[in-house]
């Protein structure tokens, strides 16, 4: 791992996405999204750096596999000797399609879930639980056909306060379908006051105590399910210096080639700006179409954008974003294989 500056580099191959879930901003900005796919003459401007990149995440605002030049993608990302992952809605993979998935040797694929039964379909319009599991069974056949131990299954799985009564069915619902890892997040970029309350968040020490215990239950069950849970907890009453989204180490390259510290500060708009959301700024460094990465990543304006997190005067929009309060319940996890928490 030598001469690797960034931790992970997270590319939106493309901001089109082929379903609805009612709490994306995808959903609720759709009048004013800007559908493209990252083009492969500008991924192309990356090459020279990506050995400088310990992991390539292949996702943003939408759905990996619209964009028909993802394989290239990452077979050149994987030639130069980066870890490669991806996450997907599912919609797309069938048995041709995992077959491709297992010869790419991408190293892990994390299937979105936000509910344990037909209330994930409720909150993730155009996707069904059912088609999550069939796409896993696909690659798990696909796997053990061409004998290819890749890619590594996770779950990124949304935890809604409304859904938190049916969390401990979790561990039964996945067993025994060869996932590695299931990573909770919650919601945390809220593009509306309608989704406030889908926040996760506690009146007092008291209720973030027992969600933790419940977690920890949680995470006990799914070891006797040789399941390895892993979840991050907003806790109020405590900030980072930095984010959970490690912007020291780590850039989000927008499918128009836009850099920015992270996805949730570079939304596809046509306009930048929102209705019902007056905490998003857009903050972008540069665009590799015009200028070369390594001088972005240098600039005077990047440099004091990470600087600021260290003097605790970062710059809107990481000020009061939820992100900064986003702590591990403690279990043992494998953070090569993170899920960089998003759709």
């Amino acid at each position: 791992m030598q001469n690797k500056i960034w931790d992970w580099m997270q590319v939106e191959v493309t901001s089109l996405c082929n379903a609805n879930c009612n709490y994306c901003p995808h959903t609720v900005y759709k009048k004013n999204w800007a559908n493209r796919h990252l083009e492969m003459e500008i991924f192309k401007k990356l090459i020279s750096h990506l050995d400088k990149i310990k992991l390539i995440y292949f996702q943003g605002w939408g759905e990996p596999f619209l964009n028909p030049k993802l394989f290239d993608m990452i077979e050149i990302a994987k030639k130069l000797g980066c870890r490669v992952g991806t996450t997907s809605n599912a919609n797309l993979i069938d048995k041709e399609l995992s077959e491709r998935i297992v010869v790419s040797r991408i190293d892990n694929i994390s299937f979105s879930l936000a509910g344990v039964d037909k209330d994930n379909d409720i909150h993730r319009e155009g996707t069904s639980i059912e088609r999550v599991l069939n796409a896993i069974d696909e690659i798990n056949k696909a796997k053990k056909k061409l004998k290819i131990n890749l890619p590594k299954i996770n779950i990124a799985y949304l935890l809604f306060p409304s859904e938190l009564g049916k969390i401990h069915n979790l561990p039964d619902l996945l067993k025994g379908r060869g996932i590695y890892q299931i990573v909770i997040s919650t919601l945390d970029f809220i593009p509306t006051s309608k989704f406030e309350n889908e926040s996760l968040k506690f009146n007092n020490l008291n209720e973030s105590y027992e969600f933790q215990k419940k977690i920890k239950k949680l995470i006990e069950l799914g070891k006797d399910y040789g399941l390895e849970i892993y979840c991050n907890v907003p806790i109020l009453t405590n900030k980072l210096k930095t984010c959970s989204e490690n912007p020291e180490r780590s850039f989000f390259l927008g499918s128009d080639g836009s850099v920015s510290p992270c996805v949730f500060t570079n939304l596809p708009l046509i306009l930048n700006s929102t209705d019902d959301n007056k905490n998003y700024n857009k903050l972008v460094f540069g665009n590799i179409e015009e200028d070369d990465l390594i001088k972005i990543w240098n600039s005077k304006e990047y440099k004091d954008f990470r600087a600021s997190f260290e003097k605790e005067l970062c710059n809107m929009p990481c000020k009061d974003c939820l992100k900064r309060y986003i702590f591990p319940i403690e279990t043992t996890f494998d953070s090569t294989f993170v899920s960089i928490p998003i759709s």
